[in-house]
């Protein structure tokens, strides 16, 4: 685990570490949702969801308007 974490350190090495989370977040949900408890399955779809913003963000090249 701790040499995973290491990995995911680098920059080159985070999109698979993104997908590796978008990964566990999928089987979260989708074990939740099989075992019909719809309410605890909104923290993973959440977490789903912001990663998933993230890499389209990152993807697509959007510029923080912050600079002064």
């Amino acid at each position: 685990m701790e040499l995973t974490a290491s990995a995911l350190m680098f920059s080159r090495y985070r999109l698979f570490g993104a997908l590796a989370g978008a990964a566990v977040m999928v089987a979260a949900a989708t074990t939740v949702l099989i075992n019909g408890c719809f309410l605890h399955a909104l923290m993973p779809a959440t977490a789903l969801c912001l990663l998933l913003a993230a890499l389209l963000r990152r993807q697509t090249g959007v510029q923080q308007l912050d600079k002064r």
